[in-house]
């Protein structure tokens, strides 16, 4: 057939792929957040970014890190992920990241050396454009920091499409173990932090790249968790570690299903 017929797709990889923009991506406080909504924010915070970079994304919350992670992508900013946000793994990034800023859903923090753009989210449906950015598979999309022998934070580089294709390959597994079609519906409750390898690729990306839909906050405690869990639908998950995993089930109480 004549190519013509058939438009191609627009170049690159979407920041959220195949899914309903109207379905949850986030919960917030049991307050679904829906694909477009995101899409919504993360444009206007884009706005807000200054246009050098990197960014150090350092919101606790997961729905702010990623309307940041999405946000800085936007505007052409890799993300810098550190191991923590203590004042001196900040004062490292200075010396090493001239020009950064730092992204984050608590102002109060002590950053040193390191300008501030808070972020800004309503988590309502504007109305807007539900057509997800597309980035190119190349850019540089994020340096997870891992502090090596010397104290000083080690990034290790990750493409967009590098992270795409991470999710791509866990979701038919993920499919496979839980007993589902796919993973749209699937809400992910986490106790791990949204900065670490683990975190970002089985929550936020995971909702993003994925289908599923991801709670924003990080429970510690086993009745905050059982809390969390309680307050998405099912079907649910529960991401954590085997230390937290054994801590919730010692504490004897009833999770929810």
């Amino acid at each position: 057939m004549n190519a013509m017929n058939h438009p191609a797709s627009p170049p690159g990889l979407p920041l959220l792929a195949g899914r309903d923009p109207d379905a949850p991506l986030a919960w917030h406080r049991g307050r679904a957040i829906s694909a477009r909504a995101f899409l919504a924010d993360v444009r206007r915070q884009a706005q807000r970014l200054p246009p050098a970079g990197p960014a150090i994304n350092l919101c606790g919350e997961r729905y702010a890190f990623a309307v940041c992670l999405g946000a800085a992508l936007l505007r052409g900013h890799a993300s810098l992920l550190p191991p923590d946000a203590r004042a001196e793994t900040l004062a490292r990034l200075v010396e090493t990241h001239p020009g950064a800023f730092v992204l984050t859903d608590h102002p109060a923090m002590d950053t040193p050396g390191l300008p501030q753009v808070p972020v800004e989210w309503t988590g309502l449906d504007d109305g807007g454009d539900a057509d997800a950015p597309r980035f190119d598979g190349a850019r540089h999309a994020v340096s997870l920091l891992t502090s090596g022998s010397t104290g000083v934070p080690q990034p290790h580089a990750k493409r967009w499409d590098t992270l795409v294709g991470d999710v791509e390959a866990a979701v038919p597994r993920l499919c496979k173990l839980l007993g589902l079609d796919s993973l749209a519906g699937l809400n992910l409750v986490a106790t791990v932090p949204v900065q670490h390898s683990y975190g970002i690729e089985s929550t936020v990306l995971l909702a993003m790249q994925g289908g599923a839909a991801f709670d924003s906050g990080r429970p510690f405690y086993p009745a905050d968790i059982v809390q969390a869990l309680a307050s998405v639908p099912r079907p649910r998950a529960l991401v954590t570690t085997p230390f937290h995993l054994k801590t919730l089930l010692n504490a004897g109480i009833a999770l929810p299903p």
